[in-house]
């Protein structure tokens, strides 16, 4: 049952986040005013999130929007209780190239306050963006034209904060570090090492994980003769069957915490790919690493730029991947054979049928799953879940051989072998 818990919730997680990168957050155009309007997307903003604003022209006329870069584009007040105060903030980093903004009729100018985000927008409360437009340059005399917008940011609760500090923080730097010291900063290949030391540091929870997982496999028709044997009787079945665990040294348990571990990585990573690699991003690295310049970072890794989206061709290769990693869990299992009915004089089907036919389920299942959560996350968590797949696909290999192995042993002849070398 755990095991379907974490499946469903990969499943939701996948489709949450595919459904996600496909929505936007429009003004309706019956909501649209007939003149000049400032949007944010929407009304509250996690901490550290990047406020993203949208100028828009709703006149028949050109309107002129003064620049004032490097400062912050548009005024900025926070409230204070009854009364609003205004911030400032200057960028050093950004290139100031147009002197104003020019807006056609119908027109819509974004602006990404990145530069000025962690500067001006660091506590959590109620903030309003104001954009004031002098009259000469809306062609209209003895007007002064201001518009305004408000929108929250949101603080870090306990959970949060144990999030980015505990999880996403560490991740993050552990990958900037490992950029900025490979040949040409390639993401990539930081993706890779970073992979590596994880499955490293998993192996041996994964490799007992495999083992357990492909005992449980073995013992499931003793597992149905206890069920049968003692049907009616829930007490006696799970004292039976808590024996059988312990005999062959298994636990169903044992094969849910690589998952467990995997699970986070793989949502700190999606944030890493998706927007941690701006820039302005410097304030979430260590003090040793914040002299790094993130411009240099490079997300092409062959034919993918690892912080965008293919929907084509790395999720076929990480589908195939996940679907050969789970023919080789079930390689050289044994299929049940149906139960007879000694009432009935028929053959019926026990628990182990309907386990193998769930893993069945799942061989052809788990991989389509993937594939998708793969076309619509950025390539980077791709590639991190398909050289973890082929890390697992060897530990599987291994663990299948050292099966192998022991059968091999157990064999008559090799007993009789022993015997002569002991005589």
């Amino acid at each position: 049952m755990l095991k379907r818990f974490f499946l469903w919730f990969l499943i939701f997680f996948a489709i949450f986040f595919f459904m996600q990168s496909f929505s936007k957050n429009e003004i309706k155009p019956e909501e649209r005013p007939n003149n000049i309007y400032i949007t944010t997307g929407k009304d509250k903003f996690k901490y550290s999130e990047f406020v993203t604003v949208t100028i828009h022209n709703g006149r028949d006329q050109e309107v002129i929007i003064p620049n004032e870069c490097p400062e912050e584009p548009l005024d900025v007040f926070i409230r204070d209780k009854s009364r609003w105060i205004q911030l400032n903030s200057t960028s050093k980093d950004i290139a100031c190239e147009e002197e104003v903004i020019v807006l056609e009729p119908g027109a819509e100018y974004t602006i990404s306050y990145a530069p000025w985000n962690y500067d001006l927008f660091k506590e959590a409360g109620e903030y309003k963006l104001e954009l004031i437009i002098p009259a000469k340059d809306i062609q209209e005399e003895d007007l002064v034209f201001t518009a305004d917008v408000f929108f929250e940011i949101k603080g870090r609760g306990i959970f949060s904060t144990i999030w980015n500090e505990g999880i996403y923080r560490p991740i993050y730097n552990l990958l900037i570090l490992f950029t900025s010291i490979i040949p040409g900063y390639l993401f990539g290949l930081a993706i890779i090492l970073l992979t590596l030391l994880i499955r490293l540091a998993l192996l041996i929870p994964n490799q007992k994980a495999l083992r357990s997982q492909r005992e449980m496999q073995k013992i499931q028709p003793e597992l149905d003769a206890i069920k049968r044997k003692y049907a009616g009787n829930q007490e006696v079945i799970a004292k039976k069957t808590m024996e059988l665990w312990k005999q062959h040294k298994v636990s169903p348990m044992g094969s849910c915490l690589p998952m467990l571990i995997q699970l986070p990585i793989l949502i700190a990573l999606f944030y890493v790919a998706r927007n941690g690699l701006n820039p302005y991003n410097t304030h979430i690295l260590y003090d040793g690493l914040r002299t790094f310049d993130m411009n240099l970072i490079n997300t092409n890794f062959f034919w993918l730029d690892l912080a965008q989206i293919d929907r084509y061709i790395l999720p076929v290769v990480v589908g195939l991947l996940q679907f050969f990693q789970m023919k080789l869990v079930s390689a050289g299992i044994k299929k049940n054979k149906p139960v007879k009915d000694e009432k009935k004089g028929e053959k019926k089907k026990g628990m182990g049928d309907a386990m193998q036919n769930m893993n069945t389920i799942m061989t052809y299942f788990m991989p389509v799953m993937i594939a998708l959560m793969t076309a619509s996350f950025p390539s980077g968590v791709g590639v991190y879940w398909g050289f973890s797949t082929l890390f697992g696909v060897g530990q599987q290999i291994v663990v299948n051989r050292e099966k192998k192995n022991k059968k091999q042993d157990k064999s008559p002849k090799a007993l009789i072998k022993e015997d002569d070398v002991k005589v």
